[in-house]
């Protein structure tokens, strides 16, 4: 079931927003608003009116579209509204600005040209390889802490190898090391074994 709601600045008694939930939480949260939407809110206090309630989704799409023609939009020179659509799922009657457009253009560019996938860019793989040979020379570092199976006392010079030696996956054993998650293999720092 949903519900269809307003909200009414104070300064100027005027409703400056219709919505709809799929419960009266959405009505109260001032969470996905747009920028002219938290403008207002910035410069003025308002209320929350509940309008309808207990409809199915349709009907509460319907009864928005309807108010939000009464009303009319701010952005469209119609009305009062903030809304940036005419109701409905969202995006019906949506006007995207100049600088949003320009900047799906730009981002575009590259996806249009066959640059499917970025990785596959020289800079790009540089960069990656870099920071892998890094990560795996870091771990093999001789400063590196020393790890022991206290099962088969085989010592291993660094948390890779040990990874690497007892079919592990990169980074598993860290956060099974320092106590994050339960340790299940036979795995632990030297310094933590008893002599």
């Amino acid at each position: 079931m949903s519900c269809v709601y307003r909200h009414i600045r104070l300064d100027k008694n005027e409703p400056f927003y219709i919505g709809i939930g799929s419960n009266t939480y959405r009505a109260t949260s001032k969470n996905n608003r747009n920028k002219h939407w938290k403008n207002i809110v910035s410069k003025t206090d308002y209320v929350v009116e509940i309008l309808f309630e207990d409809l199915s989704r349709d009907k509460a799409i319907e009864k928005e579209i309807e108010l939000i023609k009464l009303y009319g939009r701010k952005d469209l020179g119609l009305g009062t509204l903030c809304n940036m659509t005419d109701g409905g799922d969202g995006f019906l009657g949506f006007k995207q600005s100049k600088e949003h457009i320009e900047s799906r253009r730009k981002s575009m560019i590259g996806k249009l040209a066959g640059d499917k996938n970025p990785t596959k860019r020289p800079e790009v793989a540089a960069k990656i390889s870099k920071a892998t040979k890094l990560r795996h020379k870091y771990n093999d570092h001789p400063t590196a802490k020393k790890i022991i199976n206290t099962k088969t006392l085989e010592t291993y010079k660094s948390m890779a190898e040990a990874e690497r030696k007892n079919n592990l996956k990169f980074n598993s054993l860290r956060p099974r090391l320092t106590g994050r998650l339960k340790n299940d293999t036979n795995l632990i720092y030297m310094k933590d074994a008893k002599s």
